[in-house]
């Protein structure tokens, strides 16, 4: 059964919406971990990244759901399945372009926060582990179990800070 072309762009608004929610988490959780790593509450940080992580897990799977969200909007105008967004905003009846559009620039903004902040994050991680690694270089003795639980903290922070940004959104917003 093929569904209609409202009803299917009225479900891919609803699940740009609560992308656009995961996004916004994600931008609340990068502040958490920016404001921990400015007031050097290390104890923090690996707890702070363990949260940006789930919730980029979330982000991952809500792409899964945009996608074939877009894939049955697009099929639904007779565009190919592979259709972008803007493409499909394009060719939807109205009120959708306008909507459509809205939520495209959204989800840009958004994107250039979250790829923003999550640098600012990786300056200020970088900077900790430096003044961890010298501590620890300068005076093996002093490496207590804390400065090594910081520096392994901080590590995984860096990876997670790396790839705050799914490719598919990415493609979505034109990047």
């Amino acid at each position: 059964m093929e569904t209609a072309p409202g009803e299917a762009l009225r479900e891919l608004s609803e699940v740009l919406w609560r992308e656009r929610e995961q996004l916004e988490l994600v931008l609340f959780k990068l502040e958490e971990q920016r404001l921990l790593l400015a007031d050097g509450q290390s104890r923090w940080v690996g707890h702070a990244s363990r949260e940006v992580e789930f919730v980029l897990d979330q982000v991952g799977q809500m792409e899964l759901t945009r996608a074939l969200a877009t894939a049955v909007a697009a099929s639904s105008m007779g565009l190919c399945e592979d259709a972008s967004l803007r493409k499909i905003g394009g060719a939807a009846p109205s009120p959708w372009p306008s909507v459509i559009e809205r939520h495209l620039s959204a989800l840009e903004r958004l994107a250039g926060q979250i790829v923003a902040l999550a640098a600012v994050n990786r300056g200020l991680l970088n900077e900790a582990l430096g003044q961890l690694r010298s501590v620890m270089s300068s005076d093996p003795a002093r490496a207590s179990t804390r400065v090594l639980v910081d520096a392994a903290a901080y590590q995984a922070a860096l990876a997670t800070n790396e790839r705050v940004l799914h490719p598919s959104l990415a493609d979505a917003v034109g990047w």
